[in-house]
């Protein structure tokens, strides 16, 4: 792994990965995102111009990257939008807790009734529908006429992504209605 000093890892840690540090002889912290507690990072207080391989190497696996990600992240082509789609990709992949089983729906689009899958929690579904050629990511308020009741999320999606869109959603939602975090 190519060296990285500690003035450019702690800048992209301060500005891509998260703002907020403990204070101390190791700065330390949890990355939160959507809501839930994914990863802990902590990066030592060193005095020397270069960090050593294995310190880089523990901060790239806190961090979930592979080496030429890490180094991108560290010397700038990694960008703060980048890594908040790493997390959501790991937040996909740990699915704690784990997704319920799609429900399908319609919706009123225009004159003609939009068909859906989606995720519910409570009074609320997450859903993924065709929205012409592509797909489309939208909420549905479950009150007295549902298919009347929804808010477009995302447009111009391959299906994959709306499902991975409402599914972070879900989650998102299930994060904020938990008191334990």
């Amino acid at each position: 792994m190519n060296p990285v000093t500690y003035k450019k890892l702690t800048h992209a840690m301060e500005s891509k990965v998260t703002d907020r540090f403990s204070s101390g002889r190791e700065r330390s912290t949890w990355i939160q995102h959507r809501g839930v507690k994914l990863l802990r990072l902590t990066i030592p207080k060193v005095h020397p111009n270069d960090i050593p391989g294995g310190t880089l190497k523990s901060i790239k696996e806190d961090l979930e990257l592979g080496d030429a990600d890490f180094i991108d992240l560290c010397n700038c082509p990694f960008t703060r939008q980048d890594f908040e789609r790493h997390l959501d990709a790991i937040l996909l992949s740990r699915r704690r807790p784990p997704l319920p089983a799609p429900v399908s729906g319609f919706v009123i689009q225009d004159d003609a009734r939009l068909p859906y899958d989606a995720y519910e929690l409570n009074r609320l579904r997450f859903a993924w529908a065709m929205d012409g050629a592509s797909y489309k990511t939208i909420k549905v308020f479950l009150q007295s006429n549902p298919e009347r009741q929804w808010a477009p999320v995302a447009r111009g999606l391959t299906e994959d992504e709306a499902r991975d869109e409402a599914a972070l959603a879900y989650l998102e939602a299930l994060a904020a209605e938990d008191p334990a975090n």
